[in-house]
């Protein structure tokens, strides 16, 4: 009678935990999970907004992409941006051209953001940081000819 009692009991824990599963099996860190990234974002400089033809040199007329890969980051990160001319004649290299903060939506797979002008960019050497919340992750020279 008592290995009859043990059965049932070991029957009836197996039974509670089939069932917690069937309810949340996240709870058990089984179902869906969600990608974590493994570093900072990849980000990289393209000349088109869809981040196809992804380069580091640009004509004076071109608008220089950034795009940041946001895959498995949650919603609200944000990213600084901040672009330098390092030697474009006349500008303090250390002193940003421009500065932008984007927040990741959380839906789109990249954070885009932007440089240029309507007229052309002095022609040189330039660079562009990122930040993610924060914290620098990285950095990319480019250059204007």
């Amino acid at each position: 009678m008592k290995t009859h009692s043990m059965f049932t009991m070991l029957a009836a824990l197996a039974a509670l935990f089939a069932s917690g599963l069937a309810c949340d099996a996240s709870a058990f860190g089984f179902g869906t999970v969600t990608p974590t990234p493994s570093g900072p974002p990849h980000f990289y400089l393209a000349s088109d907004k869809a981040g196809t033809h992804e380069t580091y040199s640009f004509s004076q007329t071109d608008t220089v992409y950034i795009l940041i890969d946001t895959n498995g980051l949650p919603p609200g990160v944000v990213f600084d941006v901040k672009w330098y001319g390092l030697t474009t004649g006349g500008q303090d290299p250390n002193a940003p051209l421009a500065y932008q903060t984007v927040s990741h939506d959380g839906r789109s797979a990249f954070v885009e953001t932007w440089l240029g002008s309507g007229g052309k960019m002095p022609v040189g050497n330039y660079k562009v940081e990122v930040y993610e919340n924060g914290t620098k992750i990285g950095e990319k020279e480019f250059m204007v000819q």
